[in-house]
């Protein structure tokens, strides 16, 4: 096992057992060594009520002026989520165990200056979650060891799903009311996203020791799993990690929900999967083929994870577009309508009026075509001039 000082990190897509497996570290190693709030949402919560008191220097007006300003921002939070705590407690019933470090990556702060270097020095030992695009942030000079979480996209999306619909606004008249109401939140587009982040972080930093563990075999073969997770750590009492583990903890399962992005996220699954098997038997250089394969479907332009995610401006509509509006707007005349009707009561500065601008998607931003326009042929034959664009039937469905 590797001498390498620094950091434990847990690390995982977001909804992948992290908090789990820092449940687990927190029995098995003693509270004084885990970083993290267990709710730190209520620990937030106790300190803007803290800093809303008084302080011995201050005036009455000043005073005054800072609490009405935190009544401010609260009620703008209260607008984008609810705070309540019988929400964040069925979101994770056991706790999350987050701190600053867990999404933005461990990096210098003069906050945690001895604490950094304490660890990295071996003087003392901290386990920390650093989630995977927390991870592609860190300074790998703190880290000692990894332990990666995995687990099946379609079980990730289930559960963020839930996490999602947690969420509820407070209207004008005063009710709250949750804002996916009657909507499916079921998408792998973040399992895919920090995935790739993960990637390229372990391609650029093999001498870093990390182990991969599936978290439903942890739930369903617990003992095996913690038998492992200890003998790659080193030290610790993991034993104690079956009285954290509960099977009802286990509540998303896969679904068949309709996506257009499961044919990318079940090959990244299958990529870090092998990548895992690679680590875990020793075989860095073997897993390396795999890591690049993930981050090559990720930046792929016509994978369709990228096509989702890709928009530009469109200064005919005076909009921001991507690749499902402008189909949308070649084939539906309404739609296309409407654009109309939002770029004529639009005054810009930059783009002329719309029958002097060319579509973009047509003249090279669709990758499914390569008979493009140029930019001239598309202002003279404007379909929404027209209403007929130059070869519609290559949208048409079916054709």
């Amino acid at each position: 096992m590797s001498d390498r000082n620094g950091f434990i990190l847990v690390s995982g897509c977001p909804r992948s057992g992290t908090s789990l497996c820092m449940d687990i570290q927190r029995v098995a190693h003693g509270e004084d060594v885990i970083l993290g709030e267990k709710f730190p949402q209520e620990a937030r919560k106790v300190m803007r009520e803290e800093m809303r008191e008084r302080k011995d220097d201050e005036s009455e007006y000043a005073h005054n002026i800072r609490s009405y300003m935190m009544q401010k921002q609260d009620r703008h939070q209260d607008l984008q989520m609810s705070s309540d705590e019988d929400k964040w407690r069925d979101m994770n019933p056991e706790g999350f165990w987050e701190m600053a470090f867990t999404v933005g990556g461990i990096i210098y702060h003069p906050q945690y200056r001895e604490m950094l270097h304490d660890v990295v020095s071996g003087k003392d030992t901290k386990i920390c979650k650093v989630v995977s695009q927390g991870l592609f942030s860190s300074d790998p000079m703190y880290i000692g060891k990894i332990i990666y979480m995995l687990r099946h996209p379609r079980a990730v999306a289930k559960s963020q799903e839930r996490l999602t619909r947690g969420f509820e606004i407070i209207t004008q008249d005063g009710r709250k009311q949750n804002i996916f109401e009657d909507m499916v939140i079921h998408t792998p587009e973040m399992f895919i996203s920090v995935t790739g982040m993960a990637a390229r972080f372990l391609l650029n930093n093999p001498d870093i020791p990390i182990h991969f563990f599936h978290f439903e075999e942890l739930v369903e073969n617990p003992d095996a799993v913690l038998k492992e997770m200890s003998d790659f750590v080193g030290f610790g009492d993991y034993e104690k990690g079956n009285s954290v583990i509960q099977p009802k903890l286990n509540r998303s399962k896969h679904e068949d929900i309709p996506s257009a992005l499961w044919e990318d996220a079940e090959y990244v699954y299958d990529e870090i999967c092998t990548v895992a098997r690679k680590y875990n038997s020793g075989d860095i250089e073997g897993a390396n083929p795999h890591l690049e394969a993930i981050i090559e479907r990720v930046m792929d332009p016509r994978c369709q994870f990228s096509r989702e995610k890709k928009s530009w401006r469109c200064y005919r509509a005076k909009k921001n577009v991507n690749e499902s509006i402008c189909r949308l707007c070649i084939s539906n005349p309404e739609t296309r309508g409407n654009f109309l009707k939002h770029s004529e009561q639009e005054i810009g500065k930059v783009a002329d009026h719309w029958s002097q601008e060319p579509c973009l998607f047509e003249c090279g931003l669709d990758l499914d075509r390569d008979d493009y326009l140029t930019l001239e042929e598309s202002v003279k034959y404007n379909f929404w001039s027209t209403g007929v664009p130059i070869l519609k039937v290559q949208y048409d469905e079916g054709e």
